[in-house]
């Protein structure tokens, strides 16, 4: 699966593509505003949707899958802090290069 943003001019932006066993879509447990994102599946997959107040209700039931979902919020967060940060260094040596 792949999920996408686009522009306004309708250029596409893929944002991540998903693997085997991979979640997507836990942003609806803080937003209000979703904004549009697309999801396209480039295998054939089984998608299971879940509601919010379904999951909470999975959460209070089965504490191993409140563990599973947090470690892989946990690695998304760090993964996206090392993106900030490369390119805050590419920022700062590309900056003292230029001066």
């Amino acid at each position: 699966m792949t999920l996408s943003s686009f522009s306004l001019d309708g250029k596409e932006k893929i944002l991540e593509i998903f693997h085997e066993n991979d979640i997507f879509g836990e942003m609806f447990l803080d937003r209000k505003d979703r904004g549009y994102q697309q999801a396209r599946a480039i295998t054939d997959v089984l998608v299971c949707i879940m509601t919010r107040r379904a999951f909470l209700e999975l959460c209070r039931r089965k504490t191993q899958a409140v563990m599973d979902f947090m470690s892989v919020f946990m690695k998304r967060l760090r993964d996206l802090q090392e993106e900030v940060e490369d390119f805050a260094f590419s920022t700062a040596r590309e900056g003292s290069s230029s001066g």
